[in-house]
């Protein structure tokens, strides 16, 4: 036969709103270098200029005409040496 759960009380169900807010993690409260923390410093700084684009509009659409072109032509002249 199946028991119901029994509900346990915790200390965070019973605590008012106020002292549930998030605490964000800093320098301070990590001893130590953690892997968390030098991924989030590396992911910051190759971040850092993630908003520049990197090419151009016009050099992207060439790139893309240049390379499907390239692949067609190579399909189409595969298909017919069958």
């Amino acid at each position: 036969m199946v028991r119901p759960l029994k509900r346990v009380e915790t200390e965070a169900a019973c605590a008012p709103a106020e002292s549930l807010a998030l605490r964000v993690a800093d320098e301070g409260r990590a001893p130590g270098d953690n892997p968390v923390g030098r991924l989030q410093r590396e992911l910051e700084i190759a971040m850092a200029g993630a908003g520049e684009p990197r090419w151009s509009a016009r050099r992207t659409l060439a790139f893309m005409v240049l390379t499907n072109g390239v692949f067609w032509a190579a399909l189409i002249w595969g298909v017919s040496k069958l």
